[in-house]
């Protein structure tokens, strides 16, 4: 990948003229970890989050937002190894950063919550899942209920109900899904195929017959 070569030669140069201290510096390693989590090589990902982490933790505290985002970054790295209690480490470190300075009105701390949800899902606690997909959609409906990340934690909160049986409840999302792909994107958009292969596997589950 093209962006990842450039990277790496910016952050030799950094490292030579600004110190491997320097939070411009940290902003690069950042950047190449972002690319190594994107690419799917997760650990090479965790190195340079790491490093950047130390960095930032060291200029900003561990109070500051963009440090809450590292955080965020390594949890997403860890997630993509499937070492999901390790992840929901740092998702959570992240998640009491996020609260206190952004507040619990903001998408960026919807984001986490969604994050932290996924993992308790993987865990299979599909229960605490819930709880943090639900509070995940109540800031996000208040603030673009046509935004795809809206659409995917409805979808995420249709799949928990789901697997704790509860198939009607299940039917609800998906069907709010299907309305807003639906309206936004037409019924030729792949996601749009998706949801209805959703709720017909929900009827047959539920043994609700159309």
């Amino acid at each position: 990948m093209d962006a990842l070569k450039y990277y790496l030669q910016c952050e030799v140069i950094q490292k030579k003229y600004l110190s491997e201290c320097h939070p411009t510096y940290a902003s690069t390693l950042s950047c190449i970890g972002d690319t190594y989590n994107a690419l799917g090589e997760y650990k090479k990902a965790l190195d340079y989050y790491n490093r950047c982490e130390a960095i930032q933790r060291s200029c900003f505290g561990d109070s500051d937002l963009v440090y809450a985002s590292t955080l965020g970054s390594i949890g997403n790295a860890y997630s993509g190894l499937g070492e999901h209690n390790t992840a929901r480490e740092f998702y959570l470190r992240c998640e009491e950063i996020q609260k206190t300075t952004l507040g619990e009105s903001h998408l960026e701390y919807a984001t986490i919550l969604g994050n932290i949800g996924n993992v308790y899902c993987n865990l299979g606690e599909y229960t605490k899942a819930l709880g943090f997909y639900l509070r995940c959609e109540a800031i996000q409906n208040n603030l673009n209920k046509s935004n795809s990340a809206y659409v995917l934690t409805l979808g995420n909160i249709g799949n928990v109900f789901d697997l704790l049986g509860e198939h009607k409840k299940a039917l609800e999302y998906f069907f709010r899904c299907e309305t807003i792909i639906k309206g936004t994107f037409g019924e030729s958009n792949p996601t749009y195929a998706s949801f209805l292969n959703s709720i017909a596997a929900t009827y047959y589950l539920s043994l609700i017959h159309i």
